[in-house]
């Protein structure tokens, strides 16, 4: 189920930032904090049509979570070969590997989860952006990521601001105080901070 978030629109329109991550494995918890940092800046600057979710979920559970926009911008740490930690790669769905949750040998995959939705009937994302930060610890249990993924955050967040700000029209002085007082008062506000 997508919960209520202020200013989103109608079916088939907005896009949703879906950050994936586990908050005590170290360098996978990326996404997540992404995630918080991009909430800061549409606090600051908001724009209709976006909902950004954090998830620890994988494989055929994303499904859910994804019918209803139409678009959908991925992020999750990665294991690369050589990997240089921090650095920031745009895949596309076909280039999916070394992501615990969008490729895992005890899931479906992204791609076939995807398909499935579509076979469904559900209203899946048109297009879908997936933003990989390389890591270097995923499986060391800890609340702290490495520095090097850590001084990813900021930079990827406002990347994906920048480039929701070219899809979507900034709220209005009213409509943002209007999303803002819900999203504070929802008896239901999945993992947001007041």
């Amino acid at each position: 189920m997508i919960p209520f978030t202020p200013g989103r629109a109608g079916p088939g329109q907005g896009s949703l930032v879906l950050a994936l991550g586990n908050p005590v494995m170290s360098d996978d918890a990326v996404g997540l904090h992404v995630a918080d940092a991009l909430r800061a800046l549409l606090r600051a600057h908001p724009l209709r049509d976006v909902q950004v979710l954090k998830s620890q979920r994988a494989g055929f559970e994303l499904v859910e979570m994804l019918p209803g926009y139409d678009r959908a911008i991925i992020v999750d740490a990665v294991l690369a070969d050589d990997p240089v930690p921090g650095r920031v790669r745009e895949l596309s769905l076909d280039d999916l590997s070394g992501s615990r949750r969008l490729i895992n040998a005890h899931e479906i995959s992204l791609p076939v989860a995807l398909e499935m939705g579509h076979r469904l009937g559900l209203a899946m994302p048109k297009e879908i952006e997936l933003i990989a930060i390389e890591a270097v610890e995923l499986y060391t249990m800890s609340t702290t990521m490495t520095p090097p993924v850590q001084a990813a955050v900021q930079p990827v967040a406002q990347r994906i601001y920048a480039r929701l700000a070219t899809l979507h029209e900034p709220m209005t002085a009213d409509e943002a105080a209007t999303a803002e007082s819900q999203r504070r008062f929802a008896w239901y506000a999945p993992d947001e901070e007041g």
